[in-house]
């Protein structure tokens, strides 16, 4: 089934720490719903078994302080990631990674989270992180869910018996609570199980406690989505800012396609930033100013990353990289010709100066994923600093973008794991392409144009990251990306066509991504990080990922 609804900032964001969406991001969010699942309460002993690809790049990619951080309810872009170590043990948290590399799983970022208390009883917890930043919970005390966290969600565990679903659906109803989705997930009939409902809107605590009434539901975990609480929060407030033209219907913005998105866009003359900022209006609930406010936050949250690594470089994690961006900043003003002009020159410094602030567990934005988080903000600043663009106008194509990473993700993949790095900097340079052209005056099948010719740029692009890290030759790689997306704008605004349409080629990224061995998706076994000079850089210790503690 088709994901639809998904907001923008699902795939522009999260705002996070770096340096791997989905193994730092994507493990924080798990460990943080193992939390809520334990109860909200710190476990006294946590053992985290990790699969695929979490297994073998646990420590360079932040993944083992993630899950820390997460049971301790650190949200992902809570700073104090750094320090999961000190901070699990100022909370007495003891714990033990466990690394599987043998067995099979359905996805490469796998983690089985087993929490004990103090008596020695165990919940355990199973959960994917799927790219971007996103994740979901695929088992609870062996039982198989699905929950992903999107909406509003109560959890609750029951014995398996007649009537307690319609008991429910009641309580809920009673109070104007509408059900979004219902799903009841059991060991066996009369045995134990666990119903999620997943809610458009939250759930008073009147409804909560008539539901604790009935003998046969033993438990009632609530799990929160912040989006839906500043909804609530906000509501009362939308409605008075809101006009009436400005309360869109959802249905009139879903689209499955870059054809029908353009079509939509024609038929409503409306340029895709606009369309999508309607959509999130109509998706969210929330008005205007409050959704502009929003991705105006990620804009600056992307700015302040470039200004950091340029103006104060520093060793990465793993001390692979660290003061590039500078070093070719300061170049680029000393030089008077440069291959490939200035501008373009200067945006691949600050695609190097976002990779390495993320590289360093900084604050930047999954577009659409950590390790791919530099091209679109290199793109955006030339746009600032070349061409005037002003602040509004960056963070209304923000939308554009995220419209391309949207559909990527709805019919491929934008995680390396499942689709090497051409799902990650090729998606990212699509996505900037078309933001570029809209920025730039250009039409909407100039826009397409441009995202198509990025991707076919980069198919086939593997990721190979030595030692595990997002560092060599990630860094660079976004550098590649700035440049692919620019020449890609360029060449779709002079008119040339790409005899393949957008909806195809990202159907060969999918099917290339999937012919892409598993060698050379995110495990390090692999490409760059094979080489011999890499093996031994790391053997020799001078890669690390000990730079904080």
């Amino acid at each position: 089934m088709l994901n639809l609804d998904l907001s923008c900032f699902e795939i522009i964001g999260p705002v996070m720490i770096g340096p791997s969406s989905s193994h730092t991001a994507g493990a924080c969010r798990i460990a943080n719903w193992a939390r809520l699942i334990n109860g909200n309460v710190t476990p006294t002993f946590v053992r985290f078994t990790l699969y695929g690809s979490f297994s073998k790049t646990t420590s360079g990619h932040g993944t083992d302080r993630a899950l820390l951080a997460g049971l301790l309810g650190f949200n992902v872009d809570d700073t104090r990631i750094r320090q999961a170590f000190s901070e699990a043990a100022l909370a007495h948290m003891k714990y033990e990674y466990v690394y599987d590399k043998e067995t099979l799983v359905e996805h490469p970022n796998t983690v089985r989270v087993e929490m004990y208390d103090a008596d020695n009883n165990c919940k355990s917890v199973v959960g994917q992180s799927l790219g971007g930043g996103r994740a979901k919970i695929s088992e609870i005390n062996g039982i198989k869910v699905d929950f992903s966290g999107r909406l509003n969600t109560i959890v609750v565990e029951q014995i398996d018996k007649a009537g307690v679903l319609a008991y429910i659906t009641q309580c809920l109803s009673e109070e104007n609570v509408n059900i979004a989705f219902l799903n009841l997930f059991r060991e066996k009939k009369g045995a134990n199980a666990y119903t999620f409902v997943e809610t458009d809107s939250l759930i008073p605590e009147h409804a909560l406690a008539q539901l604790r009434k009935l003998p046969a539901i033993k438990r009632i975990l609530v799990l929160r989505n912040d989006e839906i609480e500043e909804q609530a929060k906000t509501q009362e407030d939308t409605d008075s800012l809101n006009s009436d033209d400005e309360k869109y219907q959802l249905e009139d913005y879903l689209f499955s396609s870059a054809s029908e998105l353009v079509e939509a866009c024609k038929r409503k003359n409306l340029l895709i930033s606009e369309f999508m900022i309607r959509r999130e209006i109509a998706l969210s609930h929330l008005s205007r100013e409050k959704v502009l406010e929003k991705m105006a936050y990620v804009w600056e949250t992307m700015q302040t990353a470039i200004s950091i690594a340029l103006e104060k470089p520093e060793r990465s994690m793993g001390k692979l990289i660290g003061g590039e961006a500078k070093r070719l900043h300061d170049f680029l003003k000393k030089e008077d010709h440069v291959a490939g002009g200035l501008e373009i020159s200067e945006g691949l410094a600050y695609a190097l100066a976002t990779l390495e602030h993320n590289a360093c567990m900084g604050k930047i934005v999954a577009a659409p994923t950590a390790g791919a988080s530099g091209v679109l903000p290199a793109c955006m600043q030339l746009m600032k600093e070349y061409h005037h663009k002003s602040d509004d106008e960056i963070i209304a194509v923000l939308f554009t973008a995220g419209a391309i990473g949207f559909l990527i993700n709805l019919h491929a993949s934008l995680a390396g794991a499942t689709g090497g790095c051409q799902a990650e900097v090729g998606s990212a340079s699509a996505m900037a392409a078309t933001a570029v052209c809209e920025l730039m005056g250009y039409d909407l099948d100039a826009g397409m144009q441009a995202a198509t010719i990025s991707l076919m740029n980069a198919l086939g692009l593997v990721c190979d990251p030595v030692g595990g890290l997002v560092e060599v030759p990630c860094q660079v790689r976004n550098a590649m990306g700035l440049a692919n997306a620019v020449t890609a704008a360029t060449m779709a605004a002079s008119g040339i066509k790409m005899i393949v349409p957008f909806d195809e080629m990202v159907d060969v990224q999918k099917k290339v991504g999937e012919a892409i061995p598993s060698s050379l998706r995110e495990t390090a076994e692999g490409g760059t990080a094979q080489a011999k000079s890499a093996l031994n850089y790391c053997k020799e210790g001078s890669c690390s990922s000990c730079a904080f503690t």
